[in-house]
């Protein structure tokens, strides 16, 4: 009978755990697993949940730069009361169809708001997207610091430009972005239009189009820098319930020292773009540095050393790995940002590269294979031929030396003509120098 008594138990226990694991999932903030380390930024913004010691440093020194380029722009603080949290999950594995980075909005116990920002995959990392979604968890706090949302209601998101062109200023200061990609913005076929630019939708761009919406988005984010009313206009923007569908009367209302005409604003916006273009060349990098980079950019190795063993044969098994749309995607705008900057000789080798990264975001199983082998030993053939050309330059110079102190003009006059002693030219000497 004590067997029987011990199942009834045992049913009791399941029952109620059941009923606990039914009455959480009605729950309106969902119990996030937190890792047992964490870092707690300087002024209490930002709270980093990691294993990873290293990782957790860099995600907050990130953060605070974002946040100090916050300040410059907004005056909006986070403060320490409703800090905005940051999970490492990359360890746990990414569920499928999961984005590497996802910033959402949670109700606390108590009514209160609660931003949190999801790491799936540190590859997201390399490419400047962790930023992004900084810049949003931070939009999202101010957004709806004094209204939270409530459990399953929809709430407000900021527009992409807003936060793209946010981190786009950060990776620009960072010399992450060359100068050349608004270069690229003007010498398109089509001007740049406002009214189209504000109904695209960043997280659909493909690598090219994405690169150059960002620095689109960055000139406006300059242009509106610029009013008299800058900041006060971008707690307007923030505060208007119009902002995450924003349009060209939605920055005139926020920003009345603009005018008013949406025409003016579109020629100041794209003065902004052509005031930023540079010549490539001016920014461009020399053989040897053009191919460490790219070499680095084709590294999946792990790491940060460009000598790992796992490089552009890889792209075909990176390409359909987990996440590998997403890889391919970021490897594109690296690859598409050093062809701006990349020395001449290595620019058909990038460009080639990159097609193949933009083919394999689109089939990951396409075959090209044989088309990074011969890349591969086109780049090593320019490489070392260039290397051996340099080499003898360098040799031929340094064996020209000179050993003369005096400039070669000099070396070839001839030399004075000694006096002559006869009669005849004493006689001429002496007539010349009486004057007659």
């Amino acid at each position: 009978m004590a067997w029987k008594r011990r199942l009834r138990a045992l049913g009791g226990l399941s029952s109620v755990l059941a009923a606990v694991v039914f009455l959480s999932s009605l729950s309106p903030c969902p119990a996030q697993p937190l890792a047992a380390s964490r870092t707690v930024s300087r002024g209490g913004d930002f709270i980093v949940y990691s294993s990873d010691r290293t990782l957790r440093n860099n995600l907050v020194r990130t953060a605070e730069s974002a946040l100090a380029e916050w300040k410059k722009i907004v005056d909006a603080d986070v403060g320490s009361l409703m800090p905005i949290l940051i999970q490492d999950k990359s360890r746990a594995g990414r569920p499928r169809g999961t984005p590497a980075l996802v910033t959402g909005i949670f109700e606390t116990d108590g009514g209160g708001l609660k931003v949190q920002i999801d790491l799936y995959d540190t590859a997201a990392l390399r490419a400047g997207a962790f930023e992004v979604e900084v810049f949003r968890s931070l939009a999202l706090h101010a957004m709806h610091k004094k209204d939270p949302p409530r459990a399953g209601k929809a709430y407000a998101r900021p527009p992409g430009w807003f936060v793209e062109g946010l981190a786009e200023e950060l990776r620009r200061k960072g010399g992450e972005v060359p100068d050349g990609v608004y270069a690229a913005l003007i010498r398109t076929e089509r001007p740049p239009d406002l009214k189209r630019f504000f109904t695209q939708k960043s997280e659909i761009l493909d690598a090219t189009s994405l690169a150059l919406y960002r620095a689109e988005a960055l000139a406006l984010l300059r242009v509106l820098q610029k009013a008299n009313d800058s900041k006060d206009g971008f707690a307007t923007l923030l505060a208007s319930p119009a902002f995450p569908k924003a349009d060209a009367s939605t920055m005139l209302r926020a920003f009345p020292s603009l005018g008013g005409d949406p025409a003016q604003l579109s020629k100041m916006w794209t003065l902004a773009i052509a005031r930023s273009s540079m010549p490539a060349g001016l920014a461009s990098l020399n053989v040897e540095q053009t191919n460490n980079e790219l070499r680095s950019i084709l590294d999946f190795s792990p790491g940060t050393s460009a000598q790992g063993a796992d490089t552009p044969a890889a792209l075909p098994e990176k390409a359909i790995g987990e996440g590998g749309a997403y890889l391919m995607r970021q490897r594109s705008v690296e690859l598409l940002n050093l062809a701006f900057r990349g020395h001449p000789l290595l620019r058909p080798v990038i460009d080639e590269y990159r097609a193949i990264t933009m083919l394999l975001e689109r089939k990951p199983k396409a075959n090209v294979a044989a088309r990074i082998e011969d890349i591969e030993k086109i780049r090593t053939l320019l490489v070392e031929r260039h290397k051996k050309i340099s080499d003898y330059l360098n040799w031929f110079e340094a064996t020209q030396v000179d050993i003369s102190e005096h400039p070669l003009l000099e070396q070839v006059q001839t030399p004075e003509t000694p006096p002559r002693t006869d009669p005849y030219s004493i006689y001429l000497d002496s007539f010349e120098k009486s004057g007659r």
